[in-house]
């Protein structure tokens, strides 16, 4: 897990929804512990549902999923449960309802299914087309080339020249599921029915082979890794170590596994590094600190439109006030975003002395002139000043 592409690239990056597989981990492996030997622990069931109501709160896909787990943990664990009493039973149902009361509550208003309603299948399909591309949206997370030699097509979400697994992590994850279904324990028909309904959320979106959206995947597929590392190694098996035949077997597969897992770390921390600012609006803060600078010569700055959502990078190298955002947004600077026309020939109207930030294929031919150009780290321009 620590080299495997999907977890390593995730674990380094500051986004929101990294957040996800812990809680779901944590939470998961607290429930588990509670019906261990199928007697319940009601003190480990009551940590366990806290800690899964709260990962609704860490990005918006749990708010599928979580419920998802936690009918499936009900199914599995059934037998335990019952061992429960009805009483601590209603108890714990109570915890996870006022927990998840308030993001209910939030998903339910405008605001609130705004990003669904951006990325949404159903917004942008309807009937047996939607039901189409939600299959095959589905099946991508499944695909040999999301899972080997491609994963998510966006730049920031994956190497490009990898998927989001080795292949051998994809060996260890088919034995860890045969050993599940072999022993059908209530803990693997659980875990078995998370890694199937993981990317219900994600397909639920348009687009397909989306590694952020179902990043809550990533728990059930190293859990099933282990357990099929287990299951090869043990005495008798194909990769026991007591075994000489085996000893070979091992060797090759530790060597696959090495030579795979430098490549990727070899691309990740020199190529990528070099190649991926675009991805990453590399750029943009050594632009504003420009226009900063220059800021007293200029009445205005226009921002590009052709990177997305450079005003949060503003908002955040500069610590903007977000009492001052929430009431005005930047009516009482001089920036001006998302603007339909930056340019037309000379002086902009009502703007004698403008500033604009570009991409370099957005400046025009006459009008204004390129007075200060920001690299990307291979080199290639990523911005200009121009007035």
């Amino acid at each position: 897990m620590a080299v495997s592409p999907w977890a390593f690239h995730f674990s380094r990056i500051g986004f929101q929804a990294s957040l996800l597989p812990l809680f779901l981990a944590a939470g998961a492996a607290a429930l588990l512990h509670g019906i261990r030997d199928g007697r319940p622990r009601w003190s480990w069931l009551l940590a366990g549902a806290s800690i899964l109501s709260l990962a609704l709160y860490t990005y918006v896909a749990a708010r599928f999923l979580v419920p998802l787990l936690l009918a499936g943990f009900a199914v599995a664990a059934a037998p335990a449960l019952r061992r429960l009493g009805a009483f601590r039973a209603a108890a714990l149902a109570a915890v996870v309802l006022v927990v998840a009361a308030p993001i209910a509550r939030f998903t339910l208003t405008p605001q609130g299914q705004a990003r669904y309603q951006d990325v949404s299948l159903a917004a942008r399909f309807g009937g047996a087309e939607a039901a189409w591309r939600f299959a095959g949206n589905y099946a991508s997370y499944f695909s040999p080339a999301f899972l080997l030699t491609r994963g998510d097509p966006i730049s920031r979400h994956s190497i490009p020249g990898f998927g989001a697994l080795h292949a051998h992590d994809l060996l260890l994850l088919g034995a860890g599921a045969a050993a599940a279904l072999r022993r059908r324990r209530a803990a693997d028909v659980f875990v078995l029915w998370w890694l199937a309904v993981a990317p219900l959320p994600a397909a639920l979106a348009a687009d397909p082979a989306h590694a952020v959206r179902a990043i809550g995947a990533l728990p059930p597929i190293y859990a099933l890794e282990g357990l099929g590392a287990w299951a090869l190694l043990r005495p008798g098996a194909a990769l026991d170590p007591a075994r000489r035949r085996s000893r070979a077997l091992l060797a090759a597969f530790a060597l696959a596994a090495l030579v795979s897992s430098a490549a990727y770390l070899r691309s990740y921390f020199v190529d990528y590094a070099l190649r991926s600012g675009p991805a990453w609006q590399y750029g943009l803060k050594e632009a504003y600190r420009e226009i900063e600078a220059v800021g007293s010569d200029h009445d205005t700055f226009y921002v590009t439109r052709g990177t997305d959502f450079p005003f949060i990078h503003r908002l955040y190298l500069f610590a903007f006030p977000p009492a001052e955002y929430q009431r005005a947004r930047f009516a009482g600077t001089k920036y001006l975003f998302d603007q339909p026309v930056f340019y037309r020939g000379g002086l902009v109207p009502g703007r004698r002395t403008p500033l604009f930030l570009l991409t370099p294929d957005e400046v025009p031919g006459e009008g204004i002139t390129v007075r200060s150009t920001i690299r990307n780290p291979d080199g290639s321009a990523a911005f200009v000043l121009a007035w």
